[in-house]
């Protein structure tokens, strides 16, 4: 829950930083393609001769593409931040659940959650190193990950 808050409140901070940027990624691939527009502008009216144009034509499409790009990883970046806050809820909120309905259940009931949620747990003593493989779906971008390792001291 700590972590989930602490995601919230920067969430909520870097909101305004990131429909900023956003904003001025779009504002400058706008520019761009005006700027491109003119340059065809030009050429059609015969001002400006096709050797002139293509080098600054190609120029202005690399700079619109990575303009777009970037725009583009800016709004995957943000959906895949609201979807980790999502499961991380999701998994507060099941916590929770699990917690008021634990003490209701017997040892045996207690012991098959457990076994439906951990796949394997792997004790190394060489290395003094517990790792336990869980079937929550989480990967590495997450507080919890998918086969967490816990030191043994």
């Amino acid at each position: 829950m700590q972590e989930y808050s602490a995601r919230v409140q920067k969430k909520r901070r870097q909101q305004t930083e990131f429909k900023a940027l956003l904003a001025k990624k779009k504002r400058e691939n706008k520019q761009l393609e005006l700027e491109k527009e003119r340059l065809l502008d030009l050429y059609q009216s015969g001002r400006i001769a096709m050797a002139e144009i293509e080098p600054r034509l190609k120029s202005l499409r690399s700079k619109i593409k990575k303009a777009q790009d970037e725009c583009a990883l800016l709004e995957k970046e943000e959906k895949e931040e609201s979807h980790r806050l999502q499961l991380i809820e999701q998994f507060a909120d099941f916590t929770q659940r699990m917690k008021a309905n634990l003490t209701q259940l017997d040892f045996e009931e207690r012991r098959q959650i457990v076994r439906l949620l951990v796949e394997e747990v792997i004790v190394n003593t060489q290395k003094d190193e517990i790792t336990v493989r869980h079937v929550l779906p989480l990967d590495q971008k997450f507080p919890l990950c998918k086969g967490s390792t816990c030191a043994v001291h």
